[in-house]
């Protein structure tokens, strides 16, 4: 739809009352609590969403005292106008957001950018890694680890006490179009293989099936020759 509109409208022939300029005044304005503070976000999902509720409901988890407006850009693209930058800052690093088990996947909101040119299937997610043994537990076997699910932004692997847990936790940038990875094959010492099983937290609905997120098992999208996800 997007193509065809530019298509029409680069051979439209304007009259002079059509070329008209409407300004915008806030061009004229400098105002540090504009559209640099502002986010812009999808929900991931086929599942039917009841925006009002879900707008109540982040409003109400991002717990500011500053006004929230939300603003459907397009059917499940919605931009949030924030009004302050620190919270901007604090909402993405909080990402991943979910509602009644739905990504909602949260970028930073570019000036004249256009909807099609964000990235919204790359997010963030905190894993489980089990299994791997105690005596390599350092931080290269855990990056080569991390680094076969998604791009690893930390690593998280200690107790309150400082002492080594049962499994290291990392934070992770998944592309939610692929199917999610459940084990990683780890060779140690002597060519010992190790299954290490992977445990997301805080994660939405997913399909048992094709392990792509955005849509439950009993609605598997990819089985019934469906390729467009959301």
């Amino acid at each position: 739809m997007a193509e065809e509109l530019k298509d029409l409208l680069e051979k439209l022939s304007v009259s002079e009352e059509e070329s008209k300029r409407v300004f915008s005044f806030s061009r004229f304005l400098s105002n540090s609590k504009g559209h640099e503070a502002w986010v812009i976000g999808k929900v991931m999902s086929n599942e039917k969403i009841n925006k009002e509720v879900m707008y109540r409901v982040l409003r109400s988890m991002w717990f500011t005292k500053e006004v929230v407006n939300f603003v459907e850009l397009k059917e499940k693209v919605i931009l949030v106008k924030l009004r302050d930058v620190d919270v901007r800052k604090r909402l993405l690093n909080l990402n991943p957001w979910l509602f009644d088990q739905n990504l909602f996947s949260l970028t930073s909101y570019v000036k004249d950018k256009e909807i099609e040119e964000y990235i919204f299937n790359l997010s963030p997610f905190w894993v489980r890694l089990y299994n791997i043994p105690f005596d390599q537990m350092d931080r290269k076997i855990v990056l080569k680890v991390g680094e076969t699910i998604g791009e690893v932004m930390a690593i998280d692997w200690r107790d309150r006490d400082g002492g080594w847990i049962e499994y290291i936790r990392v934070k992770v940038k998944i592309d939610i179009l692929k199917p999610l990875r459940r084990v990683v094959y780890f060779v140690g010492k002597e060519d010992a293989e190790i299954v290490c099983a992977i445990k997301y937290e805080r994660f939405p609905a997913f399909c048992y099936k094709c392990g792509i997120v955005g849509h439950k098992t009993q609605k598997c999208i990819l089985e019934g020759g469906q390729k467009e996800l959301y």
